[in-house]
């Protein structure tokens, strides 16, 4: 693992921003959930230490042979997340905020970034003993989420915080423009033939040839959903209880399509 968080650490600190220094990971398999680690190490609420969730996940055998398939895995980002903050010795929230959203753009992350005036709360449902809760009640269970979520959800934002974090990558402004290339490349099949996965994203080839960018997700309380357009530049973005963030953009999507 340290040689592998020493070579994911250069790459990081290479590649910030302009059009050069691009390195080659040894390994893009987690980016792709295509490494066959297991999907999960346990519940979103369980405050699992990262010690703990790392001698799970690598306590577990693989699922499926390396870079064969893809098979969504929430703990190879974790993994991912792990690594940071061992060669950053920054937790992995910290290197987020301060190493990786630009400054000025609103936070991204748990603890710093939540706001518990402004926190999206739940519905009335048995998941919150009937009660509306915020996220970091409702989701989180503490002040702070766990090893389960670490890196792989369960991070909080406004809506222009989001939109200001996707206009600043997808115009190089995080990473050099060889990475946003790499990033929105189709690299692996999902499944149906129909959608890839790049870095951490969704591609949808429209029947125009041109690609849409997306990934959505939640629990059974939240939801997110957001989609950008490669011919138009044009990105939505939804969120809220229940499973309202995907009915939203389906709606979007279908006023889109008329």
């Amino acid at each position: 693992m340290p040689r592998i968080a020493a070579q994911n650490h250069e790459r990081l600190r290479t590649s910030r921003g302009g059009s050069g220094g691009c390195l080659c990971w040894g390994s893009t398999w987690p980016l792709t959930h295509s490494s066959g680690i297991i999907e999960s190490t346990g519940n979103d609420e369980e405050q699992l230490t990262r010690s703990e969730f790392l001698r799970r996940v690598l306590d577990a055998p693989l699922e499926s042979v390396p870079g064969d398939v893809h098979s969504y895995s929430n703990a190879g980002y974790s993994l991912l997340a792990a690594i940071i903050e061992v060669q950053s010795g920054l937790s992995y929230e910290d290197y987020l905020i301060d190493e990786v959203i630009p400054n000025g753009s609103p936070m991204i992350g748990y603890a710093r970034a939540y706001d518990a005036q402004r926190a999206i709360k739940s519905r009335r449902m048995l998941l919150t003993g009937f009660q509306r809760r915020a996220v970091a009640d409702a989701s989180w269970r503490a002040s702070k989420p766990g090893w389960n979520l670490v890196g792989n959800g369960g991070a909080v934002t406004t809506a222009r915080g989001f939109l200001s974090f996707w206009g600043a990558f997808i115009e190089g402004r995080i990473v050099s423009d060889c990475l946003v290339a790499e990033a929105i490349t189709p690299h692996i099949d999902e499944g149906s033939g129909d959608t890839f996965y790049g870095y951490g994203l969704v591609v949808q080839p429209l029947a125009d040839g041109t690609n849409m960018y997306w990934h959505d997700g939640g629990n059974s309380i939240f939801s997110a959903d957001w989609r950008h357009f490669g011919k138009t530049g044009a990105t939505f973005f939804a969120a809220g209880q229940g499973s309202s963030a995907f009915k939203a953009m389906a709606a979007i999507l279908a006023d889109i399509g008329d």
